[in-house]
């Protein structure tokens, strides 16, 4: 009885592609696979300020006043973003009332997960809320956020601060803890200490007391609300920017003076980052247009 055999010669042609095939895709599988080790292993030295990857940025914007049309616009970008945090300038709401609230917690939802640091504004009249609502750090009136890049101070501007009051007795000290980090220090309080708006009382005030502070302690920058617009100032090595962009009635410029550097009246918000020893902002409108840019060295000690 014959045993049925496959004649190799004719199908000789198709074995010789089949395994020539396979050598193939092994030879190409064991490269691709050396590429992902290589890649896994690389090493980048940290002093090398070339290979420092910029940092994830942080979002700042305030005066949102329950105007839901722009605050979700804003709210929007956020979730693209996916910042590692978002800083709000105050007021929050218009009038503080339960509803005011509801509508805010229902909006924020938009960036559910990504931590949410505001102030008290002027507007912000019924804290119980805003304690009830928010959980902040320290007393939640004033606290202080750090990062590996960033010492930030947030104040309550709607509450008196003089040179015997609590919340300057702890600034104080809370500046004089982050001069002895190299991290770049920022304040966030809702009140502007330099304006080209129409709160130029609040500024007068600011000026007497905590500016000197600012001042002594090498703060890099200060952002504030309570105007609604966007305008820059450098005063005796301080970055002042108002951020109230992000929903109450848009202002115009009221006055001139020879420290403001850029006022731009339109809704916005803010995105800095970290790179080494750089600090970045960017002033970005609802068009995705970049309106205002900003670089700060860190100074070599």
């Amino acid at each position: 009885m014959k045993k049925n055999i496959i004649p190799f010669k004719k199908y000789r042609c198709l074995i010789v592609g089949i395994i020539f095939v396979f050598i193939c895709i092994l030879v190409f599988a064991l490269a691709a696979a050396n590429t992902r080790e290589e890649k896994s292993f690389r090493v980048f030295h940290p002093t090398d300020k070339r290979m420092v990857e910029p940092s994830r940025p942080i979002i700042i914007y305030g005066d949102s006043h329950n105007i839901e049309q722009v605050h979700k616009k804003i709210l929007y970008k956020v979730a693209e973003i996916n910042p590692r945090a978002v800083f709000h300038t105050g007021d929050l709401t218009l009038e503080g009332e339960p509803a005011h609230y509801q509508i805010l917690f229902k909006n924020l939802e938009l960036i559910d997960g990504i931590p949410f640091y505001p102030v008290l504004g002027n507007h912000d009249v019924n804290t119980q809320l805003f304690f009830d609502y928010f959980k902040l750090p320290h007393n939640e009136e004033w606290y202080v956020v750090e990062h590996d890049d960033l010492f930030t101070i947030f104040l309550n501007g709607n509450k008196a601060i003089h040179q015997q009051s609590e919340q300057y007795k702890w600034l104080e000290e809370q500046l004089e803890n982050a001069s002895k980090t190299d991290k770049f220090k920022i304040i966030i309080i809702h009140q502007n200490s330099y304006s080209s708006g129409i709160h130029d009382g609040d500024g007068i005030r600011l000026q007497k007391i905590v500016v000197p502070l600012f001042e002594k302690f090498n703060v890099d920058i200060v952002f504030n609300g309570h105007e609604h617009t966007y305008e820059r100032s450098f005063v005796n090595d301080v970055y002042y920017v108002s951020t109230g962009g992000g929903g109450g009635i848009i202002r115009k410029k009221q006055d001139e003076w020879e420290y403001s550097q850029v006022y731009l009246p339109v809704n916005h918000y803010c995105k800095i980052w970290t790179e080494g020893d750089k600090l970045f902002l960017e002033a970005i409108d609802l068009s995705n247009n970049v309106i205002d840019e900003l670089e700060i060295k860190k100074d070599q000690i």
